[in-house]
């Protein structure tokens, strides 16, 4: 019956009414509608936007991308970052199937136990790799996590923390750290997709 009444109108006053009228109508069919159908929440949310690995990864993430054909996953969460003296992420092994990152206290660190904080790596699973072991842990995406503690003498060793995505083996590793920082570490990089890491 609403669009008999638009035609009526359209005759008997003409184009211009007629356009004025059929918005009108438009309107309230649009607002009607609207008010009889329920609106499913969950259709409509937005993913929200991953966060980027942390800073310090900035200048080495192009020999990442170009050298290693493995997925490659960085933390955004590194302790100490925020400091006062910066925290230097340094290359010590990169090929097609696995990278190791030194996490330095100085740029011309070597591994050595006064300027390391920790480590991170990749590796594609393999069959020769030995199998995870450690305490389990519960992380991000329902992935387990292996975590193992330092051992202290002279010196404390890393404490480590392994888990398997996607067919890589990826480790990160602090002196002396603790399960939580570990954690915080490991779930901050599962969180950001590998594809978001841009060398520009």
């Amino acid at each position: 019956m609403r669009s008999l009444h638009v035609i009526v109108l359209c005759v008997a006053l003409g184009f211009s009414a007629c356009q004025t009228k059929v918005v009108e109508t438009q309107s309230e069919v649009t607002s009607s509608d609207a008010s009889n159908t329920p609106i499913n929440s969950s259709r409509v949310k937005t993913l929200p936007k991953q966060s980027a690995p942390n800073p310090i990864f900035q200048p080495i993430l192009s020999d990442l991308e170009n050298k290693t054909k493995i997925a490659v996953s960085l933390p955004k969460y590194i302790p100490e970052s925020n400091e006062p003296n910066p925290i230097y992420a340094l290359v010590e092994k990169i090929t097609p199937s696995t990278y190791q990152i030194l996490l330095a206290f100085t740029e011309d660190c070597t591994g050595g136990t006064a300027c390391r904080l920790g480590s991170i790596s990749g590796e594609a699973i393999a069959s020769q790799n030995p199998v995870l072991n450690g305490e389990k842990v519960f992380l991000a995406s329902n992935i387990t996590g292996y975590f193992n503690d330092a051992t202290c003498g002279a010196n404390c060793s890393d404490s480590t923390l392994v888990w398997e995505q996607n067919g890589v083996r990826y480790t990160v590793a602090l002196k002396a750290g603790k399960l939580e920082t570990l954690v915080k570490m490991a779930n901050s990089a599962i969180s950001i997709q590998p594809t978001e890491i841009d060398p520009s």
